[in-house]
């Protein structure tokens, strides 16, 4: 997946992937992770989302994010002063409280990941491919600290009821071994049972592994107009499926 796609997503306004509010799980299971006031945060394919100005309530972040348009979009639209420089060849923008490094994932220096005591990731896995997935995953593992900890969003459905992104976590990816723990949420059967009037119904179910640390939610919200794109990135009616998930690492 080229950095081009991304950057015409954000130049045309395909950004039904991009919340326009806090993430209620966010807002509500935050604090179950234990992450003390004034320990870093890393948001990964941040966008221009509020998640990123939630947690700087008492948290210093680091986010990031590969299009120069989410990254302008971001500080203009917040009213964050900032100042802007340049690390060789990649942007990086400075504020109060924040530092947002415009650029791809994969350059974000280890370094700067392991100074982060948690991770906050609602919409950089699901939007990744398996190849780049399976990269992603390694790179977070290997740079974070030891204790560190993350909440995790995602989703598995039928892939092929819908183009991705956002792409289906299924629990033949291998979630479980990659952190301590985990939770698996899966559909019941179909991904779309059934069609009434202009919405469809889905079924749904969650399963979990016993394990210290972790919390989940799960929300299922009707969406009736055929051009709105739900919260995870695919066009209505449909329904906007959230699942909530934090979890320490190994």
């Amino acid at each position: 997946m080229e950095a081009s796609f991304w950057e015409d997503r954000w130049t045309n306004s395909k950004i039904g992937f991009q919340e326009d509010e806090t993430n209620r799980q966010l807002a509500q299971y935050w604090e179950s992770l234990g992450v003390a006031a004034g320990e870093a945060v890393f948001v990964p394919l941040a966008g221009k989302t509020l998640d990123i100005v939630w947690p700087m309530r008492s948290h210093p972040v680091l986010a990031n994010e590969l299009s120069a348009t989410a990254a302008t979009a971001f500080f203009t639209e917040h009213a964050i002063v900032y100042t802007q420089s340049t690390e060789g060849q990649l942007c990086a923008y400075s504020a109060t409280g924040l530092r947002y490094l415009q650029r791809d994932y994969f350059d974000v220096p280890d370094e700067d990941i392991a100074a982060c005591a948690a991770v906050f990731d609602r919409a950089a896995l699901v939007a990744l491919p398996t190849p780049i997935r399976e990269r992603y995953a390694e790179k977070m593992s290997h740079a974070l600290a030891s204790g560190a900890k993350m909440m995790l969003i995602t989703l598995e459905y039928d892939q092929r009821l819908f183009a991705a992104p956002p792409f289906a976590i299924s629990k033949t990816w291998d979630i479980n071994p990659r952190w301590s723990a985990a939770a698996l949420y899966r559909h019941t059967g179909e991904a779309v049972q059934s069609t009434l009037d202009d919405y469809h119904l889905l079924g749904l179910s969650v399963n979990r592994r016993p394990a210290n640390h972790w919390r989940i939610a799960l929300s299922a919200d009707n969406v009736f107009d055929e051009d709105y794109y739900t919260a995870v990135g695919f066009p209505g009616p449909g329904v906007t499926i959230r699942l909530g998930l934090n979890y320490a690492l190994h």
